[in-house]
Parts: structure tokens; C-alpha cells; sequence
């Protein structure tokens, strides 16, 4: 009788422990988030230490365990050189860190991405930096905008012509003003033309 009540005992004291062991037992989502934190520990390689493999890391070599990816290119935010925009080759002709997908000015190193007339065209490769032209109209290729709508040049006339257009850095907004004005009333249609008149020979 005595040893069947120790069987029953004994039987009962490994279920228990058997109970509590499994309650306590580690599941998967336990072991992941482990795998999340400083005491955890990574069984695959982890070149920036941010504790998630470099296998799966969208960035590699920079530190971001949150794998932040708001343009979901899968290049995580802290190395992607197009944050917003999304650009998974990360192509940046120009070496400028900004890539084409973003970048103002693409085929001119540009880091700053500066545009003082906000035509989206970087002043670094823009024809007239301080006139809006987004598709940088050029009538005569000498990449400076000038076409019937546009006019930012500043050209010095040769000897014995005339030449009035705008310049291409007013000094104000109303200097630019006036120099659009001065040019249109000295020529018969928007183009500013050359004039034929010689200078008076003494």
C-alpha cells in the first residue's frame, strides 16, 4: 500500500514538473525576440551588430535593427540614398550620394540639391538658375535658355550691333522685371533680335 501511495506521489510530482516545464518551455516568438536584444545571441553572420542577419539586413554595413524601408525598395532608410523614392540598384551616376531616381541634377555632382527658381532643375545644371524652365528649353544649343517664352541670357553685343535681353543673375526680382520689359520693347516680337544699325564713322 505504502509503496503504491509513493508511485501515486512521485507520478504526481513529475507531472507537476512536467507541467511547470512546459509553461516555462521557450517558443518560437520567445527566440526571436531574443534574437532582438543585447543578451541575445545571432547564429548567422552580423556585420554591423544590429542583431539581424546580414543575410536579411536591407542594410548591410549600417546599423538598423528596425529595418525602417518607408519607400519599400527593400534598401532600409539609413543607407538608401533615394529615401523616398524608390530606386532598389541605388544608381547614382554622378557619385554625389543622391541617386538618379531623386536627384535634380544626375548627371552633376550636386550633394546640396539647390534649385533657387524651384523648376525642380538643380542650379548646378540649370540653363537659367534664377528663371523657372523645367524642360530647359534652348533654341540655340548654347545652354543658356533662350526661346520665345524664355529669356535669361545676358549677351555682350559685338561691335557696331545692339543687344538687350534679361541677365541670367538679376539683382531683384524687379531688376528682372525690367530688364524682360527693356528687351521686348527693342525688339518686334519676343526673340530678342540683333539690330543692323552701324555706329555713326566719325
Amino acid at each position: 500500500m505504502k509503496r503504491k501511495n509513493a508511485f501515486y506521489s512521485l507520478t504526481a510530482v513529475l507531472t507537476t514538473l512536467i507541467a511547470v516545464g512546459c509553461m516555462n518551455a521557450a517558443t518560437p516568438e520567445d527566440e526571436a525576440q531574443e534574437l532582438g536584444t543585447a543578451e541575445g545571441r545571432l547564429d548567422c553572420a552580423d556585420v554591423d551588430y544590429d542583431y539581424v542577419c546580414t543575410a536579411y539586413d536591407n542594410c548591410p554595413y549600417v546599423a538598423n535593427a528596425n529595418q525602417a524601408d518607408i519607400d519599400y525598395d527593400k534598401v532600409g532608410d539609413v543607407c538608401d540614398n533615394c529615401k523616398y523614392v524608390a530606386n532598389a540598384d541605388q544608381a547614382d551616376a554622378d557619385y554625389d550620394g543622391i541617386g538618379d531616381a531623386c536627384d535634380n541634377c544626375p548627371g552633376t555632382a550636386n550633394k546640396d540639391q539647390y534649385d533657387a527658381d524651384y523648376d525642380g532643375i538643380g542650379d548646378a545644371c540649370d540653363n537659367c538658375k534664377y528663371t523657372q524652365n523645367p524642360y530647359q528649353e534652348d533654341a540655340d544649343y548654347d545652354r543658356s535658355a533662350m526661346s520665345a517664352t524664355t529669356a535669361c541670357t545676358w549677351r555682350t553685343p559685338r561691335r557696331g550691333t545692339t543687344t538687350t535681353t534679361a541677365s541670367a543673375t538679376p539683382a531683384s526680382t524687379a531688376a528682372r522685371a525690367t530688364a524682360i520689359t527693356t528687351a521686348s520693347a527693342t525688339t518686334s516680337t519676343s526673340v530678342p533680335t540683333r539690330s543692323t544699325t552701324r555706329r555713326p564713322t566719325a
